[in-house]
């Protein structure tokens, strides 16, 4: 028997199903967060942000000089080759001189900054997830915390990181750039921009320093091991 629904039981269930695909989603999202940043995730209820993911160049003319070197310096790498090729052929071997892109001028500097001003959202408390709208990964996970409102021992855990931040230092090797702003410190504890789940400090220890001041680094080890 066939029995036709009237529109309040049709209404009814689209939004029984409009629910039962929203919790779905939310344990979804809520699984892939927790196994993607830590099992022991578990902060105050976020701001759930969807967004669609777009590429920006805020130096548009750099990246191209960029481009136009590598383009550059195919063509005389090929160039070499095919003479070399030649018999009784001794081409000059081009030199090997890394291809670094310039700091941008003031101009560009202020071009930039004025389109981060108009096209970015500043986050600044709470915690907040942000999430690719097309593909539902992880974008970002931030959580604000103000100094005032922690307690004795939250302050206590925040003073022990910084602490060991500032010690590694000297036992960390930094970033080449004088202009990053972490220089390398956070490498101390495994965080890097490739960063390898389980990545470990042995790989960024200064060793000359170490081998420098042993029992400062021995102390510095065992207070924080």
């Amino acid at each position: 028997m066939i029995v036709a629904l009237c529109s309040a039981q049709r209404l009814h269930r689209r939004r029984r199903s409009n629910t039962n695909s929203y919790r779905r989603k939310r344990l979804d999202r809520d699984s892939y967060t927790q196994s993607t940043l830590c099992k022991k995730y578990v902060l105050h209820k976020p701001l759930i942000i969807y967004t669609d993911v777009e590429t920006i160049d805020l130096f548009p003319n750099i990246t191209q000089e960029v481009e136009n070197a590598i383009a550059e310096r195919k063509r005389v790498w090929k160039k070499y080759r095919k003479q070399k090729s030649k018999k009784n052929s001794n081409p000059t071997k081009p030199a090997s001189i890394p291809i670094i892109p310039r700091a941008p001028d003031l101009a560009e500097i202020a071009s930039a900054a004025s389109h981060v001003e108009e096209n970015f959202k500043l986050y600044d408390h709470g915690h907040v997830r942000v999430f690719d709208s097309a593909t539902n990964k992880l974008i970002a996970a931030m959580h604000f915390t103000d100094m005032t409102e922690m307690d004795a021992g939250e302050l206590d855990d925040y003073k022990f990181l910084c602490l060991f931040l500032h010690q590694a230092k000297k036992f960390v090797s930094p970033v080449a750039s004088k202009g990053r702003s972490c220089a390398g410190t956070m490498w101390a504890i495994g965080w890097r921009k490739a960063m390898k789940r389980f990545e470990i400090l042995g790989r960024y220890t200064r060793k000359a320093n170490i081998r420098k001041f042993p029992k400062e680094y021995q102390r510095h080890i065992a207070d924080f091991c």
